[in-house]
């Protein structure tokens, strides 16, 4: 009797197990395709190019990375219209050397700033 108690709760400890992991996997991947993030520039610092990555969902209608100085000026915007992962170069002979921001919106929404430095 207690072996078969043993193996019953075996069986379902397997059997939960493996919903579980099922339920891991169908949970990560509705967080992979439900949010935006940015990425850190790499190089940084940098001097000819950067790359700057992203990962953009598909249900974001607009989306723009923003350049500012570190005196709040605009000084370019890329309008992004690829999604899922995104990767846009920028060209060090754009800028003077120096400290900059930016920041990805998505929908009018911050979606997060970052930091990168030019060296000539």
């Amino acid at each position: 009797e207690q072996k078969k108690q043993i193996r019953e709760q075996h069986d379902e400890i397997e059997r939960l197990l493996k919903q579980l992991n099922l339920n891991t996997e169908i949970a990560s991947n509705i967080i992979d395709q439900d949010f935006a993030e940015l990425l850190q520039n790499n190089p940084n610092p940098f001097t000819a190019d950067t790359e700057i990555k992203m990962t953009l969902p598909d249900h974001v209608r607009h989306a723009n990375l923003v350049i500012y100085n570190l005196e709040g000026k605009q000084m370019k915007t890329v309008q992004i219209s690829d999604r899922g992962e995104v990767a846009i170069i920028i060209g060090g002979y754009e800028f003077n050397a120096g400290m900059y921001l930016y920041t990805l919106l998505a929908d009018g929404n911050v979606v997060g700033s970052k930091r990168m430095i030019l060296t000539h």
